[in-house]
């Protein structure tokens, strides 16, 4: 099934009751670690949260964290992944204006999460998505020199 959002093609596969998320859903400790859910497209990552939630499959396979066994723990997991990605998109606003990489990392202290060069580099893509998603809005732009700031 159709999960994008974490990458453009991202599937997932339903067998036997069972949903093979992968990355289109985090659990919680990934979640505390790195800050936001690595993501491409922030509006196709919020739909496929939205696809998981309505399939209510008996159990849920992600691709890092424990297996979910429980309606009430898939929800949970859900809103704390919806939560997550909130979060990030108001406070790259917040932070703007600023390039990719110094709203990385001010958007990792931000949440409380690990900012080595690695998880610097992971969450820039979050930050441009998280931006492509802003500008579409017309929420953001870059000047001439690269920098993100308010239209």
């Amino acid at each position: 099934m159709d999960l994008r959002g974490h990458t453009p093609g991202h599937l997932g596969y339903l067998i036997d009751g069972v949903l093979y998320a992968g990355d289109a859903i985090f659990g919680e400790m990934v979640l505390k670690r790195y800050g936001a859910p690595y993501m491409m497209d922030v509006d196709s990552f919020y739909a496929s949260l939205d696809r998981i939630a309505q399939l209510e499959p008996e159990a849920l396979v992600p691709g890092h964290g424990p297996i979910v066994g429980s309606k009430k723990r898939l929800r949970e997991l859900v809103d704390a992944n919806k939560a997550a990605v909130e979060r990030a998109v108001k406070l790259v606003e917040s932070l703007l204006p600023g390039d990719v990489t110094s709203i990385a990392v001010r958007l990792l202290k931000g949440l409380g999460a690990e900012r080595g060069w690695e998880n610097v580099l992971l969450t820039s893509t979050i930050v441009r998505a998280i931006l492509t998603k802003l500008a579409a809005e017309g929420r953001a732009a870059p000047d001439e020199q690269g920098v993100w700031g308010r239209p």
